[in-house]
């Protein structure tokens, strides 16, 4: 006879017996045998107690004692698994013994390979156990409460070393292999606390596991170089000298080819490391999420009613997801939205689908992927409107009720594959049929709370004249797209340009990247900054994602470490490429472009979720840079020139340059509508202007 995990039934009633003589003998090892491997052994034969417990209580303090014991021999990885595996046991008992108590529990050569070499936990599944007999299946006592509040305690710890192990990485691809696997345990603590009722705990959980490798602001500088700059050569130095290899400290196997393959790493060394690394004020604030009270004041500082997190569920359960909102007033409350649900979300899983088949499509290929990708966009729309935002919006109103002009302004932080989701374009309750939530809403978004935080509190962007106009194109639609900005809007702004033919023009520099790091981080500094250039993406490893410059590659870790903020002053960067917001492999770390962008110090950025045309994006970027130069808001300016897109009635501006540029732009808005009717679309179609989103305050 078998029990569900396929092990011997007969087999499985032995074990405890088996492996507590097994701890008795290893008690009586003589005591000259090599404390580092009888230590390891131990650890592997409690390890097995704990997934052969004869009751759950036996299993916690097994993994009690697995905790410490990992605690002293300083095994970052194994104490990190120890520690989750006995928060999912206390909630296994807090709920009176129902379902799995080892949930997720790591194989046995797993766990010793972890124990001894640093490589990562692969989950398997779990095989029950007998509840203790403290009187707890019967409903929840105060024992039940205190092991569920321990239980997130202990995620929330799992997740600050979740965050040491970005903080030791060597590399932005390092980080975020290890920062992939803190999000999915972030989401299941987090659901944890909802359960229980603590959304603050949520929220704490959340922000644990979001854009860790972003929020460094160096995510091109490995460890010892930080470590010098802290005045620690001696540690740089042995940390550079470790053997053999890299580096990796992350959660997942190398590869054959990857530089750390069998790096081993001496306790003593990283504990070091680490204490020396979490005096970097930067640094130090990884551990720190921003509490309730500090996204309040950054909400008021943006103007803004809430900022929403939009939750998926629970990473290994059937249950809906849902919105955890934080007000300006700094309350923090759940929002369950019952159809986001896998099987209800599947939509979602189609049109990432679509949408990677569309960017990836050549050829007779391409039309059929657009068809195929504008349906699914479409059915994803109108799912988001009904599940999600319909549900969602009437509550916030009542709430937090509106801001300037009776139009809320949200700040959603959408987790996993709702970043895809173009927000702005979707369906909602509003005062008029068939309205979209552009027309009762200003969004922006934000890849997290701690980043919307830093960028709130930048200075706001100013209506100004002191421009930066980047033509990486060639053709001549790069011109028509840069030229009316700077012929009708930023009259004196300075302009880079890929194309010779171009830099015959008066005041037109060639543009190279080491033009335009300088034209970046040089005086004076700029406060618009606008590239109309090729992405070179990489939405799996998205770290190598890049923009496409006439003399190479200017990628995303190298643009989040610039500082675009020196100058004291708010920088708006708008970019008009292709899927430079989005990232398929990593969505919670965001590492994006345009979230490169925002981490480099810009105030807000301007980036896309699917590829966009020329013609297209640059008409619309002429009426976002005409209204932020009018002295709007950038949230505000996008949703002006997004609304007029929807106008079929649309005109030029009547403040719009004279009377010649308003002629200008409105052949030009003509020559336009014609093309994309040529194709059975027009510019009130959402594929025309919703991809666009803003990043920021």
């Amino acid at each position: 006879m078998l029990c569900r995990d396929g092990i011997p039934a007969a087999v499985r009633d032995g074990m405890p017996a088996r492996l507590a003589a097994l701890s008795e003998r290893l008690e009586a090892l003589p005591r000259q045998a090599d404390p580092a491997v009888a230590s390891a052994v131990r650890l592997l034969v409690d390890s097995l107690r704990s997934m052969f417990p004869d009751t759950v209580d036996d299993q916690v303090e097994t993994l009690r004692r697995l905790a410490a014991e990992a605690e002293r021999d300083g095994s970052l990885l194994a104490r990190t698994d120890i520690l989750l595996r006995l928060a999912r046991a206390l909630r296994w008992r807090a709920g009176g013994g129902q379902g799995a108590p080892g949930a997720g529990r790591p194989a046995a050569g797993d766990l010793l390979a972890a124990l001894l070499g640093g490589t990562a936990v692969r989950s398997a599944a779990a095989p029950g156990a007998r509840t203790g007999t403290g009187g707890r299946a019967g409903g929840e006592d105060r024992a039940g409460f205190a092991d569920r509040a321990e239980a997130r305690r202990l995620g929330l710890e799992v997740l600050a070393d979740g965050v040491r192990r970005v903080m030791l990485r060597e590399s932005a691809a390092d980080g975020l292999l290890t920062a992939r696997a803190s999000g999915r345990t972030a989401l299941e603590v987090a659901h944890w606390a909802v359960e229980d009722g603590v959304p603050e705990d949520a929220l704490a959980a959340l922000e644990s596991g979001r854009a860790l490798v972003l929020h460094t602001h160096y995510a091109h500088r490995p460890a010892a170089d930080r470590l010098r700059a802290l005045g620690r050569p001696d540690l740089a130095e042995a940390w550079s000298g470790r053997a053999p290899g890299g580096g990796h400290t992350g959660s997942e196997p190398f590869a054959r080819a990857d530089p750390g393959a069998g790096m081993t790493l001496p306790s003593t060394l990283r504990r070091q490391v680490l204490a020396a690394l979490e005096q970097d004020p930067e640094t130090a604030g990884l551990l720190r999420t921003p509490p309730p009270a500090r996204i309040a004041d950054a909400l008021g500082a943006a103007g803004a009613q809430a900022l929403v997190h939009l939750v998926p569920p629970a990473p290994d359960g059937d249950g809906p997801g849902g919105a955890l909102v934080t007000g300006a007033d700094g309350q923090v409350w759940w929002h369950p939205l019952p159809g986001t649900s896998r099987r209800e979300a599947a939509v979602l899983t189609e049109y990432l689908e679509a949408l990677h088949a569309r960017t990836t499509a050549t050829g007779d290929d391409r039309a059929p992927a657009d068809a195929r990708w504008r349906a699914a966009l479409e059915r994803v729309r109108q799912w988001a409107g009904r599940e999600v935002l319909g549900p969602l919006v009437p509550r916030l109103r009542t709430v937090h009720g509106a801001g300037p002009g009776g139009i809320p302004r949200l700040v959603p932080v959408p987790l996993g594959d709702f970043g895809a989701v173009p927000w702005s374009a979707v369906p909602t309750p509003g005062r008029s049929a068939g309205g979209l939530a552009v027309d009762e809403l200003a969004l922006s978004v934000v890849p997290s709370a701690r980043l919307f935080v830093a960028a709130a509190h930048r200075p706001a962007v100013r209506r100004t004249t002191r421009a930066l106009l980047v033509c990486g194109l060639t053709r001549g639609a790069a011109w028509a797209a840069t030229g009316p900005l700077h012929r009708d809007v930023y009259v004196h702004a300075e302009l880079l340009t890929g194309d010779p033919a171009d830099t015959a023009r008066d005041g037109v520099r060639p543009l190279t990247v080491a033009s335009l790091l300088r034209a970046l981080e040089g005086a004076p500094r700029h406060t618009v900054v606008d590239i109309t250039a090729h992405l070179a993406p990489d939405p799996v490893e998205p770290w190598r994602s890049a923009v496409a410059l006439p003399d190479g590659d200017l990628r995303a870790d190298r643009i989040a470490g610039l500082d675009l903020g020196a100058a004291g002053t708010g920088v708006c960067v708008s970019l008009a490429s292709c899927v430079s917001n989005i990232s398929a492999r990593h969505p919670d770390e965001n590492f994006t472009v345009a979230a490169a962008f925002l981490t480099a110090g810009a105030s807000c950025v301007l980036g896309s979720l699917w590829p966009v045309s020329v013609g297209v994006t640059g008409l619309l970027m002429v009426l976002f840079h005409h209204h932020l130069a009018r002295g709007h808001t950038p949230v505000e300016a996008l949703r002006r020139a997004q609304l007029w897109m929807r106008d079929p009635g649309r005109t030029a501006p009547r403040r719009f340059g004279d009377a010649a540029a308003r002629e200008e732009l409105d052949r030009r808005t003509r020559r336009l509508e014609a093309g994309l009717a040529d194709r059975g679309s027009s510019p009130v179609d959402p594929v025309n202007w919703a991809g666009i989103v803003l990043l920021g305050r």
